[in-house]
């Protein structure tokens, strides 16, 4: 049995039990926690290509690895590759994108350093 923190709400002890977890019987249960891990990390990386156009990201969860589910079922194997391959892509345009935000971000305080905080300052974006 392991044990995890409550969520800072809880009164009396700050440990509650978790079962561990139980490795799949069959060979079908192994199959069923393969596709669902597989389809958890689709969903995870739908999340993040929405984080490349999104002002406001949406909350990510934290992703932990399966424990258990024996290896991956070859019948997987393409779309597990396939999704690792869209995950690198993605994982790209985040880098990029994060270093252009952080270049934006450096250019507006540059901005805003210099610019007297006397009255109301307007930007022309359109020439």
């Amino acid at each position: 049995m392991t044990y995890t923190p409550f969520s800072a709400t809880g009164a009396g002890s700050p440990l509650r039990a978790v079962p561990e977890p139980t490795p799949p019987a069959t060979e079908a249960e192994r199959h069923v926690a393969w596709e669902r891990t597989i389809d958890k990390m689709e969903m995870d990386l739908m999340v993040a290509k929405r984080l490349l156009s999104a002002i406001d990201p949406p909350d990510v969860d934290t992703w932990n690895a399966p424990e258990d589910i024996g290896p991956l079922p070859l019948h997987l194997r393409d779309r597990a590759e396939r999704l690792l391959d869209e995950q690198r892509r993605v994982g790209a345009e985040l880098v990029e994108a994060l270093g252009l935000r952080r270049r934006q971000h450096a250019y507006a305080e540059r901005v805003q350093q210099t610019v007297p905080r006397t009255g109301a300052a307007y930007l022309d974006i359109k020439s």
